[in-house]
């Protein structure tokens, strides 16, 4: 693959105009504002505006797929798609992707997924819309805006491909100091402003991948009160965004193939309602689930974070006893097998599986009382035996007759 370093001198503009437009802020009389009958910023999706140095943010656990869904979100921007139910601006958007947690062969995959069922006409319309790193120079994968010389490698390549819409994928690595520090937070996002402010000409927009903080209570408080507070030191940056999005698994458990997108915050405009998007493997595209509850699984994750549980009491009493039958089952297996055995053995094999004394001791008096087993204690020592009764009967007649008692 050719370098692009030579390339990047061949930009469109001009040194001394970005100077000046730089070197006062952007005013207008209250009464020409009033006047005024500009169209707004087209809207690229979701509330994110293509302004100058708007930014949104994405917040979501890690593993919930976030930089697979942006990819997504690029391509059905691209196509003029909606994404998740939602809009997408119709002409082609120029997206470029910035960071070091996905190369070449990862966005490889997920493309030959994502794109095996376009068309050769929608295949044309992606061509030269769509930019990824691919990290194929050592220096590629430092991403720190702490390197005042990386600052400007992303300046040449946003001038360079014309970007309308750069992702930073992730916040973690992009950070310039501590994520949990406000003034370094405040400082990396005027640093990211000034960077997608590269061609004065053309308004740039940003879009910033973060990692929310984990736990139950964490995932209630997404759609609720605590928005603000979803992901790490979320509400330095969380101030700063003309958009934040909050993403969480829509059903327990992993692998995230269900998804809940809360639009936590919106400058410009009423938010839009939570939504659900199912993650479709086979494809690699997600599709909105019109029938998603989300005051249901509001009412679920808030009873899972003041409980520590999903399950209903009916449920829990049904999970209790299928446990119990299979610890049961698992220590009449294990003393099968074992023909006969002292009882500390047994109940130090027990705990390696997580079973307790006390368990044990009520599963053997059960399996006694059934015929299953049978028990008897040597007579000098006072050593429990427990086995099958074949092989109990077994000890008792090859041995001296006051050897074992009942």
């Amino acid at each position: 693959m050719a370098s692009d370093s030579a390339a990047f001198a061949e930009g469109n503009f001009d040194p001394e105009e970005e100077s000046e437009a730089r070197s006062k802020f952007s005013t207008a009389d209250a009464l020409d504002i009033e006047a005024d009958d500009t169209e707004p910023p087209e809207e690229i999706w979701g509330g994110l505006r293509l302004a100058p140095g708007q930014l949104m943010e994405i917040i979501g656990c890690s593993g919930i797929g976030k930089s697979r869904m942006m990819l997504n979100l690029a391509v059905n921007q691209v196509l003029g798609l909606d994404f998740a139910g939602l809009p997408t601006c119709r002409r082609p958007l120029t997206w470029l992707f910035y960071g070091n947690e996905n190369g070449l062969y990862r966005y490889r995959h997920d493309l030959r997924l994502m794109l095996k069922s376009c068309t050769a006409a929608q295949r044309e319309r992606l061509r030269g819309h769509i930019f990824l790193p691919t990290m194929h120079n050592p220096q590629d994968v430092c991403v720190s805006f702490a390197d005042e010389y990386t600052r400007e490698r992303l300046k040449n390549t946003i001038r360079y491909r014309h970007a309308d819409v750069v992702v930073f994928d992730p916040w973690g690595a992009v950070i310039h100091g501590d994520e949990l520090d406000d003034g370094d937070v405040r400082k990396t996002i005027l640093e990211i402003v000034d960077v997608i402010a590269a061609d004065i000409h053309k308004p740039t927009a940003g879009i910033i991948l973060n990692h929310s903080r984990n736990g139950a209570k964490e995932l209630a408080a997404a759609a609720g009160l605590g928005s603000a507070n979803y992901g790490k030191n979320s509400k330095a940056i969380f101030t700063v965004m003309r958009n934040v999005w909050n993403l969480r698994p829509a059903k327990l458990g992993e692998p995230y193939t269900k998804i809940e997108m809360i639009h936590a915050k919106s400058s410009d405009f009423a938010p839009y309602p939570p939504r659900a998007v199912d993650f479709d493997p086979d494809s690699f595209n997600y599709r909105l689930d019109p029938a998603f509850d989300h005051v249901a699984w509001q009412y679920e994750l808030e009873s899972i974070a003041r409980n520590g549980s999903s399950m209903t009491s009916r449920e829990k009493k049904v999970a209790v006893a299928k446990k119990k039958d299979a610890d049961r089952q698992k220590i009449l297996d294990f003393i099968r097998t074992k023909g006969h055995v002292y009882k500390a053995e047994l109940d130090n094999w027990a705990h390696t599986e997580g079973i307790g004394v006390n368990a044990v001791r009520n599963f053997c008096s059960e399996l006694e009382n059934t015929g299953e087993i049978a028990r008897i204690v040597t007579r000098f020592g006072n050593k429990a035996i427990i086995g099958t009764p074949a092989a109990i009967e077994e000890l008792k007649s090859s041995a001296a007759p006051d050897a074992y008692r009942n």
